[in-house]
């Protein structure tokens, strides 16, 4: 979700002394707080055009390819829609967002991340770290993980293959699993129907619950909460090696 915050907060940060925002000058915002980007093209309507001095906007449109937000996560695909936005433009250059919202700044955020882009994220070493964090005590004490890959499948399902190197002896051995990805609540992308095997052999019911207990957590949005966001997921499309999202998104104004 940093890219959003990002975006969000760039909105009325780059508004020029004369009170005009320039699409071009909030595109050079947003890639020099990124990785980096593919392209990035903006739409921003306010009428009467004037109001942005007073800190409303109408709507706002970014549409972005080959979206890296940090190094090695690459997005295919990010797109956001805003409804109207209203804030305090000196409580924003004072650096908080949130506490400088009128209402409540919501939109529509589309995400498409291809099975290449994820499977490269997988290779680097902070993503195996975290994951490696997430199996159960009884795979990471006795094994280390170096290599992972993914691959979309029919009907919604993913496959991850684990390849693990068992700390005591440096012997190699295959972790798979499989599972379908399912929108629960609204508020939350969910491993369910899981099975799995190592090195063939079929992973034990309690071994695999422990394993897909601790990537469930990781997937629910409402984690985002504490931190004033509320995201309900729109859609799930797993298909040809793309991942497809779109997601309703709320930031809320800071209590005082």
């Amino acid at each position: 979700m940093e890219i959003l915050t990002i975006v969000l907060a760039g909105l009325f940060a780059v508004i020029a002394p004369a009170g005009v925002l320039l699409e071009g000058v909030l595109s050079n915002y947003i890639c020099s707080n990124i990785h980096s980007a593919e392209k990035i093209a903006l739409r921003i309507d306010n009428k009467p055009s004037y109001a942005i001095i007073s800190g409303h906007l109408d709507h706002l449109r970014i549409a972005t390819r080959g979206i890296e937000p940090i190094e090695d996560i690459r997005l295919d695909v990010l797109e956001l829609e805003s409804d109207p936005v209203d804030i305090d433009l000196g409580t924003l250059r004072a650096g908080n967002l949130r506490q400088s919202l009128r209402h409540s700044l919501q939109g529509a955020l589309r995400i498409e991340l291809k099975q290449s882009d994820l499977n490269k994220a997988l290779a680097s070493a902070k993503i195996k770290n975290k994951i490696e964090q997430l199996l159960p005590k009884e795979i990471t004490k006795q094994f280390a993980i170096v290599q992972i890959n993914s691959k979309f499948l029919a009907d919604n399902k993913i496959s991850l293959n684990l390849q693990l190197k068992q700390i005591e002896d440096g012997r190699l051995w295959n972790l798979t699993l499989e599972s379908k990805l399912k929108i629960i609540g609204g508020h939350t992308l969910q491993l369910v129907e899981p099975v799995g095997s190592l090195n063939g052999r079929k992973l034990s019911a309690k071994l695999l619950k422990n394993v897909v207990d601790g990537l469930n957590p990781q997937l629910d949005l409402t984690r985002l909460e504490k931190n004033g966001i509320t995201a309900r997921v729109l859609q799930l499309k797993l298909e040809d090696g793309l991942l497809r999202l779109a997601f309703f998104v709320r930031l809320n104004p800071l209590s005082t």
